[in-house]
């Protein structure tokens, strides 16, 4: 007997949803993300952006590192889209430099779109793995061997691609802590001083990370990669996927039309 969507959403989580789901979600999400105008689309979007954090249990604290990186760049946004110098701004500081009412509210809300956007996209990589992503983007791109598109291979590339990031990082923090057990410490002195001090990690950083390449591509070849076609064992779409894609692209079109 055929379970209805009610019971089927009623032991939802995010982690169930195969990888391709979650993909063509955060797609569609992030287009929806920055098409919504109204105010109460865009809180209503917000509050679904925290629920799904919320589910994924990505906490307060790993958000803020994770967008720790991007935290620069948005303040120089803010910065220049609020700040008047040549002009007649709505506050002003002193003589022409003031204060854009209009500035500041199109920076708030630009940074808040790219924030919420981050928030999906985090959601999704701690509900998926690496390899589940590279799935559903290969099976995702499959119409693409219609026009003679490589689709194994880019599967490859991008589960590499995907699982080379955490290892660089461990191999960075690895030998950070080898050289701060030397006795260096990269945060005093000058700017030359701190340049070169980073120099010891980026060299022997480089040459761990062509070691690990030349590993990995001789396993490529024992494993004859690309002598045949690759066995598929990613997780089929099941009903409880479409009826979640089907929703979610339903809610994202009424809040981008309301």
């Amino acid at each position: 007997m055929s379970k209805c969507p009610c019971a089927l959403l009623k032991h939802f989580s995010l982690a169930s949803l195969t990888a391709q789901t979650k993909i063509v979600a955060t797609f569609v999400g992030i287009v929806t993300l920055f098409s919504v105008q109204q105010p109460l689309a865009f809180a209503v979007f917000a509050l679904i952006c925290v629920s799904l954090l919320w589910s994924a249990r990505v906490s307060l604290p790993e958000f803020l590192r994770v967008a720790k990186p991007a935290a620069f760049i948005l303040l120089i946004s803010f910065v220049a889209n609020t700040l008047v110098f040549i002009g007649h701004p709505d506050i002003i500081f002193s003589g022409s430099v003031g204060l854009s009412v209009a500035g500041f509210y199109r920076s708030t809300v630009a940074i808040a779109r790219v924030l919420l956007a981050l928030a999906l996209v985090l959601s999704v990589a701690s509900t998926t793995t690496p390899t589940q992503l590279a799935d559903g983007f290969s099976v995702l791109l499959l119409p693409l061997r219609l026009i003679r598109v490589d689709v194994d291979g880019l599967s490859i590339v991008l589960s590499i691609a995907l699982r080379a990031i955490p290892l660089t990082l461990e191999e960075l923090d690895r030998i950070r802590a080898a050289q701060r057990a030397r006795g260096f410490n990269f945060e005093s002195g000058g700017i030359v001083e701190r340049i070169k001090k980073w120099f010891t990690l980026l060299v022997p950083l480089t040459v761990s990370l062509f070691q690990r390449a030349d590993q990995m591509a001789q396993t490529m070849t024992d494993r004859c990669l690309g002598a045949a076609k690759r066995t598929r064992i990613s997780a089929k779409m099941q009903l409880v996927d479409w009826v979640v894609l089907l929703l979610w692209v339903a809610l994202c079109f009424g809040l981008t039309t309301l």
